[in-house]
């Protein structure tokens, strides 16, 4: 693979074999260790997705893949308006109890929404994380399910 851009038209329902393809192209472009934060938030994007999205014949999705200087960025566009809850902030996100969205804003150092909730580009930096910022997105995310697992009524 070793392109600076790869493009693949995918259906949602398989996420295995998008996990598979995350892994490839994260080992062709010598970014394994970003491997687990990347797979878990395209992960939950497709949980956002599967959860909006009830035609079949719109789960298919375009995933993008492109290498940038300090980063790599992740687009996936499908064919119905689901993204424009990765608008709210988290406070917004967690009063929604919205898991997915959260876990995807809190992995990804920049999420941006384009035609109108269609398309989500994740840019992650990969230049090397700093120690402080992989402590706090750890906390944050432990945070949030403590505190939705002590909200939970039965």
């Amino acid at each position: 693979m070793k392109n600076n851009a790869f493009c693949k038209k995918v259906r949602v329902e398989h996420s295995d074999a998008l996990t598979e393809l995350l892994e490839n192209i994260c080992q062709e472009n010598n970014i394994n260790n970003y491997f687990g934060t990347i797979s878990v938030a395209v992960n939950h994007t497709l949980e956002i997705l599967n959860s909006e999205i009830k035609k079949a014949e719109s789960r298919n999705i375009l995933f993008k893949f492109e290498q940038c200087v300090g980063g790599v960025a992740i687009t996936i566009e499908c064919q119905e308006e689901v993204f424009g809850r990765m608008l709210a902030d988290k406070q917004q996100m967690i009063e929604m109890s919205d898991t997915s969205a959260y876990i995807v804003n809190s992995l990804a150092d920049k999420n941006i929404v384009l035609l109108g909730g269609r398309t989500l580009e994740l840019n992650f930096f990969v230049d090397g994380i700093e120690p402080e910022l992989l402590s706090s997105r750890r906390e944050l995310i432990k945070l949030y399910f403590e505190n939705k697992i002590l909200k939970t009524e039965y």
